[in-house]
């Protein structure tokens, strides 16, 4: 789904789509067995997860015999984009610049990271 919209996850449904988006195409079973041991639930859960992500038409649901497989129709790269849209609109007054520095201020960034920053800029060029 290429459409630029903004998608609320939970942060189970969150994880659930993260296996969609490593795995891909995946049934019931799959996704609970890839999920993270201290995040593993019952099939009744996580097939509940995901008919709710199907209902907000995120994942796509394929029938095979007796199984439902899903599939992500809405891409990590949206789902980070919409995301950090959201950030930068409610933390940071809609001012992309404002996170960047926050994100020094506050020791999130090692030099090494500033480092690939300045290098990406450089090669970007002036926006």
């Amino acid at each position: 789904m290429s459409k630029n919209y903004s998608v609320k996850l939970s942060k189970f449904e969150e994880e659930v789509m993260g296996v969609l988006w490593r795995n891909g195409t995946c049934s019931v079973h799959e996704v609970i067995e890839a999920l993270t041991d201290e995040r593993k639930k019952n099939y009744t859960s996580v097939s509940t997860i995901l008919r709710i992500l199907e209902g907000k038409k995120i994942v796509r649901a394929v029938k095979q015999g007796k199984k439902h497989f899903y599939s992500p129709c809405y891409s990590l790269n949206d789902h980070t984009k919409n995301t950090l849209v959201q950030i930068i609109e409610n933390a940071f007054s809609n001012q992309p610049a404002q996170l960047v520095s926050y994100l020094i201020d506050n020791s999130f960034l090692s030099k090494k990271d500033l480092q690939e920053i300045e290098l990406f800029i450089g090669e970007k060029g002036e926006v």
